[in-house]
């Protein structure tokens, strides 16, 4: 009797204390949903204010490859490459100094539909514009994300609202047809999937994480910088883990990497043999960017070759493998190939048939990428480093007070580093700081193409960042005062925020969204082409520079190659020839000839092109000037 009445207590007990936690189970379930609810409103306003923003821009000079072109010669690019593959009925597309990802996500949609209604070269531009809109909008949402998980709410909301709103090349980025913002996308992607490796350590994020670097890389090649953060984040996880957590097949890893080892040896064999060799067949005697670019495929075949000597050796000898027996390498060994596999595979999927062109694909402008951003946009970077710093400061990318606060986040996580340890690396604001830091020590050593877009990747970080020290301060002063004082202080830091950027920001960025979309009126190359078009028949040859427009009414019209060459001139004789002040400026001064990115022989000749020009003497005078655009006409016409 004693016990049922014990076990009936017992029940009654249970349902109240069942019925007492209901509360706090709702409570809980509302503050998970209050994030979501959250996420998905700064996805809404960010969409109608990112389609505010690029709707004009979308449409603004886009009637004809040629008249994209003249205000963007990447863009125009980008038109023909997709026209040419659409038009052939294959979707492979000719060479790009970029990565494949981004042009691939626009070919295939409009591939599709080509068999259903003619694609024309404004389809494909304002599509290609909005790709990096919506890029943006996701963009914008992972930054709230972030810094929500991580930093709270309110540094979730000035993240996203200074991403937004401050950092004009950003928004300039996001309505044109470029790879930059979706490759910010997937870098910010692999970060996080690395912080979320860092709260669990659990290997799906690991892969994850090499999942979004491998699309990054083949965006525009950045991607491979989140590798040693993956590796490193790995690494540090691994060396927490105790040994009874470890599930590892030694033997099977040790088998695996060893087949591994003989495939890739074998591959970088016949890489250096055969596959070099033919690449730098067609360029002897030439140089880019500095570099004897025979000299340049020799140092690589023979690295290919050692390479591939040294990993067949490695696979054979047996004792080496003894060591990577133990659980924890072998796990780390483990992690490090399925880490591989899935960026080589999400890189494939990015770029399937540009892979494997040597001479005209990926890796040509990978090669071509990596010159030039060491030596400088086509002549020899004379600044130094601390014109970063100035690029990052500009009203383009982070306001200074932003880059203070910054600075104190980064002292803060230095101090938490030296008190706490190392261990402090593994948490979410170290790994930010750790590709921070990392992508910037790498422009300032190796990176002369000083440009705010090369800055993008830190931007968001530098914004979460410093949003979280603000956070800092005001929960410090929290402790400090009393509650009635807090709301008031979080409204005047937040007054403050606004107050310094949003008046000058959106002065910048309605002005720059005022002219872009109106460029085409104001433009001195589109008033030239039109008094072309009125003055000469279609039937007219034309040789134009880069940036001018010529009305695609002229079927026989030839852009010069960056600037032109009296022998050019002479090969194609033209009723008319257009030059565009950025080309002829450039090859002004022959003392310049030593700092060009080609032999000085190249540009000479173009020096001779722009001086006989001028002068008169490569017969042919001058018509019009329109500013920044001279029209020359063949003497006796």
């Amino acid at each position: 009797m004693t016990e049922s009445l014990a076990a009936a207590g017992k029940q009654v007990e249970s349902r109240s204390g069942r019925r007492r936690t209901k509360p706090a189970e709702g409570a809980q379930r509302q503050e998970h949903l209050n994030p979501r609810l959250e996420l998905w409103l700064v996805i809404g306003l960010a969409a109608i204010y990112l389609g505010w923003f690029a709707r004009p821009l979308w449409w603004s000079a886009s009637e004809s490859a040629r008249l994209v072109g003249t205000f963007n010669t990447d863009e125009e690019a980008h038109v023909m490459l997709l026209k040419e593959a659409i038009d052939n009925r294959f979707p492979r597309l000719g060479y790009h100094q970029y990565g494949y990802a981004y042009l691939n996500m626009g070919l295939l949609p409009l591939f599709l539909l080509s068999y259903f209604t003619d694609v024309t070269a404004q389809h494909i531009v304002v599509w290609l514009r909005m790709i990096p809109t919506l890029f943006a909008i996701a963009t914008v949402a992972l930054t709230f994300l972030m810094a929500c998980r991580y930093f709270g709410r309110l540094a979730a909301w000035l993240s996203a609202y200074l991403l937004s709103f401050t950092v004009l090349s950003f928004l300039e980025l996001s309505a044109m047809s470029h790879p930059d913002i979706p490759q910010l996308f997937f870098l910010m992607l692999g970060i996080y999937f690395c912080c979320r490796l860092a709260e669990d350590g659990r290997l799906k994020w690991l892969i994850w994480a090499s999942v979004a670097a491998g699309f990054a890389f083949g965006c525009k090649y950045s991607g491979l910088f989140l590798l040693p953060i993956i590796g490193l984040s790995g690494v540090l996880q691994t060396i927490l883990l105790d040994k009874t957590q470890i599930r590892v097949n030694s033997d099977q890893v040790v088998k695996v990497s060893r087949l591994l080892a003989t495939l890739v040896g074998a591959g970088l064999l016949v890489l250096g043999a055969v596959v070099i060799p033919y690449a730098a067949a067609p360029y002897i005697d030439a140089e880019y960017y500095g570099v004897s670019i025979p000299q340049l495929f020799n140092a690589l075949r023979v690295i290919s070759l050692v390479a591939g000597v040294g990993l067949v050796l490695l696979a054979v000898v047996p004792f080496v493998w003894t060591f990577v027996r133990r659980p924890k390498l072998a796990y780390l060994v483990q992690m490090g190939m399925l880490s591989a596999a899935t960026f080589a595979l999400a890189f494939f999927v990015t770029s399937p048939f540009n892979v494997f062109s040597v001479r005209a694909g990926f890796w040509r402008g990978f090669l071509y990428e990596s010159l030039h951003a060491s030596f400088g946009h086509g002549f020899r970077a004379q600044g130094d480093w601390r014109e970063w710093l100035r690029i990052l400061s500009s009203p383009e990318l982070v306001a200074p007070f932003v880059l203070v606060l910054a600075i104190v986040s980064l002292a803060l996580t230095a101090y938490g580093v030296v008190k706490e340890g190392w261990q402090v690396l593994l948490q979410p604001e170290g790994v930010m700081w750790g590709w921070t830091l990392g992508y910037l020590g790498f422009l300032l050593w190796r990176v002369n193409v000083r440009t705010h877009r090369s800055m993008l990747p830190l931007v968001p970080f530098i914004l979460i960042l410093s949003t979280h020290s603000l956070q800092r301060m005001l929960s410090y002063g929290a402790a400090r005062v009393s509650r009635r004082l807090l709301p008031l202080m979080t409204i005047s830091a937040l007054l403050i925020v606004l107050g310094v950027v949003f008046p000058q920001s959106l002065d910048r960025l309605l002005e720059f969204r005022q002219e872009t979309s109106h460029r085409v009126q104001s433009s001195t190359a589109v008033e030239a082409g039109e008094w072309l078009e009125a003055h000469y028949p279609p039937s007219a040859r034309v040789l134009y520079d880069p940036y001018s427009y010529v009305p695609p009414t002229f079927a026989d019209a030839h852009v010069t190659p960056w600037g032109g060459t009296p022998q050019l001139l002479e090969t194609l004789r033209p009723d008319v020839v257009i030059v565009h002040s950025f080309h002829s400026d450039r090859f002004s001064d022959p003392g310049q000839a030593g700092a060009y990115a080609r032999e000085e022989t190249q540009f000479l000749a173009r020096y001779d092109y722009y001086a006989t020009l001028r002068n008169g003497k490569a017969g042919y005078t001058l018509l019009r000037d329109f500013g920044g655009v001279q029209v020359y006409g063949r003497r006796g016409d």
